[in-house]
């Protein structure tokens, strides 16, 4: 028997279109228990997609550092490098792009404008600090996504996973450096943008999150990926041209930096196909989100060897704070079911 395909085919046009235009999902499936374990067919995608997140971060920390280029050059070339891949991808997987219901149209524009505010923000954070700070802000956004869950979807929480998320939250204020940012200290504007930025982009993703949440029963996930790709390339030149006139000199691409924004497109593109992978699997983005925290490891290795910064004792603090709610996730990843 053939196995069943991870995409949403074009409907027959002798056969009934499923309601909503898409039916690869069971609406009956989103009301689901967060604290099962993880299901085995998300492990393999759930691995690409951290992976492919630390090396984008990364190559786009180099970038930014290195060849001067900008958070928003950043986001327009991933949002053009992976519009192309994902128009190839549907095209090839015979997948429509416009199969939003027209009642739902406003929220997908809503969300893919998050999406944007998302990603602009994350790399504007990942501009201003260290790659370990700035993960630990967009780490934020699973907080915001279960908010999101909680509230509208009713996703059910453990006692211990809410401890966990009053954890993060502690964890956030010793981030934030409150004694820092209200001293006099004339060098704190950057970590200041910085902080505020990676905040607003873990809102905003969380915002992202619950749209693809109330969404994705209906409409295949790498449509509404699409759109926020989008979203991104067409709304980043905006900005960009802003800072062009901010900048005491020209702009020049080298062969080098050409190549980078390429790779961060690319990556770009694999995060988003990596992450509809999953969640076809886990249905809940925060969920998924909430993994990404052993990244932040990685992060502090990547700040002190590649790029000689070193990591504050408020910061060590925050993220171990911030790891007593991934501790619980795993928790339930692996022995929920014993």
């Amino acid at each position: 028997m053939q196995q069943e395909s991870l995409l949403a085919e074009r409907p027959n046009k002798n056969q009934e279109t499923p309601k909503g235009g898409l039916d690869y999902l069971n609406t009956s499936d989103l009301d689901i228990d967060f604290s099962k374990p993880i299901k085995q067919n998300s492990y393999f995608p759930l691995m690409i997609f951290l992976g492919s997140t630390l090396t984008l971060n990364i190559f786009a920390k180099g970038l930014m550092a290195y060849c001067d280029i900008t958070p928003l050059e950043i986001v327009y070339a991933r949002g053009v490098i992976s519009v192309i891949l994902s128009m190839i991808y549907l095209k090839k997987n015979d997948i429509y792009l416009f199969t939003v219901p027209t009642e739902k149209s406003s929220l997908v524009l809503a969300g893919s404008l998050a999406g944007f505010i998302a990603v602009g923000g994350f790399y504007l954070s990942l501009y201003h600090l260290n790659i370990v700070d700035a993960f630990a802000f967009d780490y934020l956004s699973m907080i915001a996504t279960l908010a999101v869950d909680y509230f509208l979807f009713k996703t059910s929480l453990r006692f211990f996973q809410v401890i966990g998320l009053v954890c993060a939250l502690v964890g956030l204020l010793f981030l934030m450096r409150p004694t820092y940012i209200f001293s006099s200290d004339p060098l704190k504007a950057p970590f200041v943008t910085g902080m505020v930025a990676g905040i607003v982009g873990a809102i905003f993703s969380g915002l992202y999150g619950g749209m693809l949440r109330h969404l994705f029963s209906t409409v295949h996930l790498m449509v509404l990926l699409t759109f926020a790709q989008f979203a991104m390339a067409l709304f980043a030149p905006c900005f960009v041209l802003i800072h062009f006139e901010m900048r005491d000199r020209p702009t020049t691409y080298t062969f080098a930096s050409l190549l980078g924004l390429l790779a961060v497109g690319t990556l770009g593109w694999i995060v988003h196909w990596s992450l509809a992978l999953t969640l076809k699997e886990e249905k809940v983005v925060g969920r998924v989100y909430q993994f990404k925290y052993p990244l932040v490891f990685v992060a502090i290795i990547a700040d002190l060897i590649a790029f000689h910064a070193g990591i504050s004792f408020s910061s060590i603090l925050g993220i171990v704070l911030m790891g007593v709610n991934c501790g619980v996730g795993f928790y339930y990843m692996y022995f929920a079911s014993n």
